[in-house]
């Protein structure tokens, strides 16, 4: 069996300095694993990572040997692709273990051609300024989590769900969101809570508003492997 996750910072796999869920579940579950996770990607890119990476196993595995775990990201972050040489809103992730940008989900050698960006970003705040908008953001996130869900149903793959922070599904303008709201499959969420406000209600976060390597670790053991037990997919 396989797992595949992927997320934003609070599920990269990259890092040295600190062990998030997906590391601890792997240990857990003793199986083969495959991050797509990295720092400051938004919801577009992380749908995009799972799709690539499960379309590409299921050509060479069963969908019984395999398990999906999805950590959503803010709905304020952004992505784009641009293959010209001329960058548009480009930004270096700097002192950052194996994390670039522009980045490139799929298996090949050719430079980044997705470029990842947020609202804090000096890089980006004439297009934050002029063109953003929170409900537009929020509409977006909803469509990347349903068409993950839809394909992941299709394939008959098991998966797992959860936010990052509770904000991730704070509707900011219900009558454009609700009904993409009420179409996500909730089922497949191990919780609704955000990461973040289970370990910070735990004290288990730094002075980043990132859950600590403890606060990871008690995560995974008292929602995930529950979670992931009670549904059958984890002994």
């Amino acid at each position: 069996m396989i797992l595949i996750t992927s997320g934003c910072s609070f599920s990269e796999c990259i890092s040295g300095y600190i062990d998030t869920w997906p590391r601890h579940l792997q240990r857990h579950i003793k199986m083969p694993m495959i991050s797509k996770g990295m720092g400051s990607q938004g919801n577009g890119l992380i749908s995009r990572s799972i799709i690539y990476e499960v379309d590409r196993l299921v050509k060479e595995a069963i969908p019984e040997d395999l398990l999906v775990g999805i950590m959503w990201s803010g709905y304020s972050r952004w992505d784009y692709y641009w293959n010209k040489k001329e960058r548009g809103l480009d930004w270096k992730q700097e002192n950052t273990e194996g994390m670039s940008n522009p980045t490139n989900f799929k298996h090949d050698d050719r430079e980044g051609d997705w470029i990842i960006t947020n609202s804090d970003w000096k890089s980006a705040k004439d297009y934050y300024k002029h063109y953003y908008d929170n409900t537009w953001g929020q509409i977006q996130t909803l469509e990347h989590i349903l068409r993950t869900q839809w394909f992941l149903e299709k394939h008959k793959i098991r998966y797992f769900m959860m936010p990052y922070m509770d904000n991730v599904f704070d509707l900011a303008d219900r009558q454009q969101c609700q009904y993409l709201f009420d179409q996500i499959d909730w089922n497949t969420f191990a919780t609704k809570q955000g990461c973040y406000e289970y370990c910070s209600n735990k004290a288990l976060v730094d002075d980043t508003l990132h859950p600590t390597t403890e606060g990871h670790a008690t995560y995974t053991k008292e929602v995930l492997i529950p979670y992931l037990t009670t549904k059958g997919y984890i002994v």
